[in-house]
């Protein structure tokens, strides 16, 4: 539960931190406008981890790694353990503070 309300905390009173992104509205559109850009950030990353990966497997340095990664599956696992992490930080703590309607404007 820290995390989350820190997220909202910082989210919330990005006008201290001196975000312009998040500095018009009340702190429900400041959280909603968050969980976009969360959800761009994390297709970013996982489109460029793939495309490191797959796309440019013809290099010999490359593709020993995918050899590697296709031996042992850790480096996925964990890279898919953190990209589930990140997406429940992003959506459920949004997704919590968006239904309260006594949200407080900032």
């Amino acid at each position: 539960m820290g995390i989350l309300a820190d997220i909202k905390n910082f989210v919330c009173k990005s006008r201290e931190v001196g975000l312009k992104i998040f500095n018009r509205g009340s702190c429900k559109f400041k959280i909603k406008r968050f969980q976009n850009y969360c959800k761009t950030i994390l297709f970013y990353l996982f489109f460029f981890y793939y495309f490191i990966i797959f796309f440019l497997s013809k290099k010999r340095t490359i593709g020993k790694i995918k050899k590697s990664l296709y031996k042992n599956n850790t480096l996925i696992f964990y890279f898919f353990l953190n990209y589930l992490f990140l997406l429940f930080i992003c959506i459920k703590n949004n997704n919590n503070h968006l239904n309260n309607k006594n949200e407080r404007n900032y």
